[in-house]
């Protein structure tokens, strides 16, 4: 989870297959991930910093949501 104007990290932008956005990473855990998750067979889609319901509007975003494969 991360602010969402979080600032004092460079920005990587990257395109995955199974993103249909590009990607915005913010450190290189993030980003080595994001590539892990990308080529993860079980994994359908990925989504990056998606807003968190439970907090107030626009606070905070997940670092990723992703929607298995064989999702019920």
């Amino acid at each position: 989870m991360r602010a969402k104007n979080f600032k004092g990290a460079k920005c990587v932008k990257m395109k995955l297959k199974k993103c249909e956005e590009v990607i915005r990473t913010y450190d290189n855990i993030q980003t080595a991930y994001a590539e892990l998750m990308d080529k993860n067979e079980m994994i359908k889609e990925i989504q990056c910093n998606v807003p968190l319901d439970s907090t107030e509007e626009g606070e905070f975003t997940t670092d990723f949501l992703e929607t298995p494969k064989n999702f019920v």
